[in-house]
C-alpha cells in the first residue's frame, strides 16, 4: 500500500506541473549576476592596469588620453538551451566631469584581471601584476591583444548617456544577441568593453567595480529568460480520470 501511495503522489505532483506548464510553454526565470572579472586599460602606459581597484574607467582625460574598460560575467548557471527575453547592465558612476555616451562592444579575445589596484581616485592604473589586461597585452606581461587598446566588435551592444553621479542601466536588442551567443555556445564568452567619447577631452568616467566596498554599488547584470519544458516535460496523465483510472490498474 505505501508504494502504491507513492505512486498516487508522483502522479499527482506531475499532473500540477503539467498544469501549470501545458506541453510546448517556457518556463520563465530571471537571474542576476555579479562580473566574473573587470579591469581597465590606460593608453598612455602598457605596464599599468587596475584589476583589483575599486574603479573602473572609460572615456578620455583632461589630459586627451583614453581609457577603456573591460567587464566579463559568467552564465553557468542558465541552461544552454535558453532563449534570452532581456538582458540589462547596471553601474554605478563614482566621477564624472561631462556628460557623453558610454558604449558596450563585444570583446572577441580572452583577457585577464590580477591584483593591480590604483586606489581611489586611480585614474592612472598601478603596476601591471602577471595575468592583468593592459592597453597592449590579453595577459600581462607575454601575451598581447592584436591592436592595442583590445579586440571587440565595432558594432554597439548598448548605448548610455551618463553624466551625473547615480545608477545607469544599459539594455537593449544588441545585449540580447550577445548573451544569447554565449548562452548557446555560437560564440566564445570574453565580455565586453565599455568605452566613452574619445574625441572629446574630459569624457572620462569612473564607475564602481566589483571590488568596491559597498556591494550595492557594483555592476550588476539581469537576464530574463525561458527554457522550453517540452524537452523535458514528464509524460504523466492529465485529467483527474486518467490519474484514477491508473491507480486501479485499468492501464
Amino acid at each position: 500500500m505505501p508504494g502504491t501511495l507513492r505512486t498516487l503522489r508522483s502522479l499527482l505532483l506531475g499532473l500540477v506541473g503539467a498544469t501549470l506548464f501545458p506541453f510546448g510553454q517556457a518556463a520563465g526565470a530571471e537571474i542576476e549576476l555579479i562580473p566574473l572579472a573587470d579591469n581597465t586599460m590606460f593608453q598612455e602606459d602598457s605596464t599599468v592596469s587596475n584589476g583589483a581597484g575599486p574603479q573602473f574607467y572609460c572615456g578620455r582625460t583632461n589630459d586627451g588620453l583614453l581609457r577603456r574598460a573591460l567587464i566579463r560575467f559568467d552564465f553557468a548557471e542558465i541552461p544552454a538551451g535558453a532563449e534570452i527575453e532581456s538582458v540589462s547592465l547596471r553601474l554605478t558612476l563614482w566621477r564624472a566631469r561631462l556628460t557623453s555616451d558610454v558604449t558596450m562592444h563585444r570583446v572577441l579575445a580572452d583577457w585577464g584581471e590580477a591584483g593591480s589596484n590604483s586606489g581611489s581616485p586611480g585614474g592612472y592604473g598601478a603596476p601591471a601584476e602577471s595575468g592583468d589586461a593592459t592597453w597592449v597585452h590579453r595577459f600581462y606581461p607575454d601575451v598581447h591583444w592584436s591592436t592595442p587598446g583590445g579586440e571587440y566588435e565595432s558594432a554597439v551592444s548598448a548605448v548610455q548617456t551618463v553624466g551625473l553621479s547615480g545608477s545607469y542601466t544599459w539594455t537593449g536588442a544588441g545585449l540580447v544577441d550577445d548573451v544569447q551567443a554565449w548562452v548557446s555556445g555560437t560564440s566564445p564568452n570574453f565580455g565586453w568593453m565599455l568605452g566613452g567619447d574619445e574625441l572629446v577631452d574630459q569624457s572620462a568616467k569612473a564607475f564602481d567595480s566589483r571590488e568596491y566596498g559597498s556591494s550595492g554599488s557594483r555592476p550588476r547584470l539581469t537576464v530574463t529568460y525561458t527554457v522550453p519544458v517540452s524537452a523535458v516535460e514528464p509524460i504523466v496523465p492529465r485529467t483527474w480520470g486518467a490519474v484514477k483510472s491508473l491507480h486501479r490498474g485499468d492501464r
